[in-house]
């Protein structure tokens, strides 16, 4: 899997530029990133934005084009060449489940590269974000395109990457380093370069396996340690009609499994609905 790196100053968003590239009929080849050293809209699930200001944080995005079959087989794995050569097409038709479970493949990518660069214990709110001390530094973002998957992903990394009525909430990797392990912030050599080519080594290693596995079984001892939402009540958006739920682990397909006050177990697909915490961010 060979990586090719573009790097823009500033733009709108690194996700928006390579559907641009897609939709012009340009050749972008899978696994080609986008980063910028700022982004004027960039965007997080649900339409929420997501903060970018000049060279304070990562904002990067990888197109894939995934090998696998429809929602019809009820599996995700690779088609075979001779398939794809047959077809004409760089890839199979993209299943439904496919887009969530990128996200959940990227959520752990990031995780990975924060605790190996940075020794910092980082968490997962269920299904995109990433947590250090409770507190949001990463969201992530993928979005289908006829046969491409583009996987946005933004990290806050230094001070000024997140607007200041967000601080409860959201934290910066060189704050954590300065809380936790007395860094000063202008002594901490966090390169936003080294950062994104980790993440995107970790996550090019999990998407093979992905792959090979047909499913998220995989990962899910390691997503679990991390999530943040277990054993937490939250609050099921659900459209039709919103209830309260113990959120209980992530299951081998992406899905929140949680618990009613009732004892009905439930599978909440991130398509479908999102959660809230019931008191506080997580």
């Amino acid at each position: 899997m060979s990586t090719q790196y573009i790097y823009q100053k500033s733009i709108d968003s690194t996700n928006n530029e390579i559907k641009r590239r897609l939709a012009s009929g340009g050749c972008l080849e899978e696994y080609t990133v986008i980063s910028a050293g700022t982004q004027t809209a960039g965007r997080g699930r649900i339409g929420h934005e997501w903060s970018s200001p000049a060279d304070v944080s990562v904002a990067t995005s990888m197109v894939l084009y995934p090998k696998v079959l429809s929602k019809k087989s009820d599996e995700v794995f690779p088609r075979k060449p001779e398939e794809d050569a047959k077809s004409g097409s760089r890839s199979g038709t993209i299943s439904e489940e496919c887009v969530p479970q990128l996200t959940i493949v990227a959520a752990m990518a990031v995780a990975y590269a924060v605790e190996e660069l940075y020794g910092l214990a980082a968490q997962i709110k269920w299904v995109n974000d990433i947590l250090l001390s409770g507190k949001k530094i990463c969201g992530i973002l993928t979005e289908r395109v006829d046969d491409a998957v583009v996987v946005g992903i933004g990290v806050n990394v230094y001070p000024g990457s997140f607007p200041p009525e967000l601080a409860e909430r959201a934290t910066c990797i060189a704050d954590e380093l300065e809380k936790q392990n007395g860094i000063k912030k202008n002594d901490t050599a966090v390169s936003r370069k080294h950062l994104t080519e980790k993440i995107w080594q970790h996550f090019l290693a999990l998407y093979e396996q992905f792959l090979q596995n047909r499913s998220l079984a995989f990962l899910l001892d390691e997503y679990n340690a991390r999530l943040v939402n277990a054993g937490r009540m939250v609050r099921v958006m659900d459209p039709a009609g919103a209830y309260e739920a113990k959120a209980l682990s992530m299951d081998e397909n992406g899905r929140l499994v949680v618990e009613t006050e009732a004892g009905v177990i439930n599978r909440i697909d991130s398509g479908e609905v999102h959660v809230r915490g019931q008191n506080g961010y997580v």
